[in-house]
């Protein structure tokens, strides 16, 4: 008997996306419930979805872009990257260690650590300076452990529209507004002058929200770095720990 038409990865991917949007759009009586992660993985499963690629999804939606990211118009970007996410449960303070190394081996960098109750904080970047600099920080509290990355983006608007656009802008204006002097009247001076501006300006304005959005995604797979390592410190400090077998002697003595 034909079980029907067979679909590629790439099909079975696209039906399930159009399934579940037509589910926001059409919601049934009954049909709204929440999920556990080993529920979504178990689903993900049986249509041939890693659960790796599963968890690394779940850890995208929680994350979550705070107002400090909005764009700023003039700079097509923001000045400063904020996210954070949550993790279900509080990560041991007496493995801070773990998270630091963590920290350190996903950015690359020494940094600089400080510590203020049940929250640990990373800084790196340029030293003594708030330009290009990084923090990471990892709060625990109300069974919960929160992560947040930050990072300043002054060090590259500095560098594209102080260098790119004064250089390019500034240095190309004088040479149209000379040649357009021999060839046109005033008008067509200012025109090219600031047509040059202009276009140098867009230029600028686009290859900085090209950057910040790399830089955003970074961010993004740091945080989500450092949660599956949270999530693994967490799950081994609330494992049952196993009586050492001296004491099992006694005890069966």
């Amino acid at each position: 008997m034909s079980e029907g038409p067979r679909y590629s990865e790439e099909e079975v991917a696209l039906i399930l996306e159009r399934a579940a949007s037509l589910q926001q759009k059409t919601p049934h009586p009954g049909d709204s419930r929440s999920m556990s992660l080993a529920e979504v993985e178990k689903v993900a499963s049986e249509v041939g979805i890693s659960r790796a690629l599963v968890r690394r999804a779940a850890s995208q939606v929680a994350t979550k872009t705070s107002t400090a990211s909005k764009p700023n118009w003039f700079l097509g970007g923001p000045r400063t990257i904020s996210l954070e996410t949550f993790v279900d449960g509080e990560f041991p303070v007496d493995r801070f260690d773990f998270i630091v190394e963590a920290i350190r081996n996903v950015s690359d960098q020494i940094g600089q650590i400080s510590t203020v109750g049940r929250t640990i904080t990373w800084t790196g970047g340029s030293s003594g300076s708030s330009i290009n600099a990084t923090s990471i920080s990892v709060s625990v509290r109300d069974g919960q452990t929160r992560l947040r990355y930050k990072r300043n983006l002054d060090q590259l608007i500095g560098g594209i529209f102080g260098g790119v656009l004064g250089g390019v802008g500034g240095g190309l204006s004088p040479l149209v507004a000379i040649t357009l002097g021999l060839t046109a009247g005033p008008l067509g001076v200012m025109a090219g002058v600031f047509g040059t501006v202009g276009l140098t300006y867009a230029g600028c304005r686009k290859l900085f929200a090209n950057r910040a959005e790399a830089a955003r995604e970074e961010g993004r797979a740091v945080l989500e770095e450092l949660a599956m390592v949270c999530k693994s410190e967490i799950a081994d400090s609330e494992a049952p720990r196993a009586l050492p077998a001296a004491a099992d002697d006694e005890a069966s003595a």
